[in-house]
């Protein structure tokens, strides 16, 4: 089980932090995802173990993703944030999940998260943008 000891702490110039920085920022904070330090924290904990297994930076952020960003996401897609619809804002997302993480990453398609958000996009526009990781 390991020792339980604190998260990693913040830091502004890690690469993974810059990136969560911009996601909260642009997409997690007006999705109304309920997104702070801690899981942040909880990510560069999780990039120091999975380190020891596997170095693919690609695959522990889809990991990331996977366990602490999709199960959040659950709003009505037709509201609006600014000057875009939630749901524009989620497809933009994918757009750049895709960029951060690749396509090339070799994952059943049940364990990629721009798969999985991909198909929930799918699924949201033919709900009439309900956007729900659950069902």
């Amino acid at each position: 089980m390991g020792r339980r000891q604190e998260y990693p702490s913040f830091n502004a110039s890690n690469p993974f932090c810059e990136l969560m920085r911009k996601y909260v920022r642009e997409y997690f904070h007006p999705l109304g995802l309920d997104f702070g330090m801690r899981p942040v924290r909880q990510g560069l904990n999780y990039q120091h173990y999975f380190n020891d297994v596997n170095s693919n930076e690609q695959e522990s952020l889809n990991n990331f993703f996977l366990f602490k960003v999709l199960p959040k996401l659950n709003f009505d897609g037709t509201v609006k944030v600014g000057e875009y619809h939630k749901y524009e804002l989620l497809l933009q997302m994918h757009g750049e999940l895709k960029q951060d993480i690749g396509d090339d990453i070799k994952l059943n398609a049940s364990f990629s998260s721009v798969k999985l958000l991909g198909a929930l996009l799918e699924k949201a526009e033919a709900n009439g943008w309900n956007v729900n990781f659950w069902l």
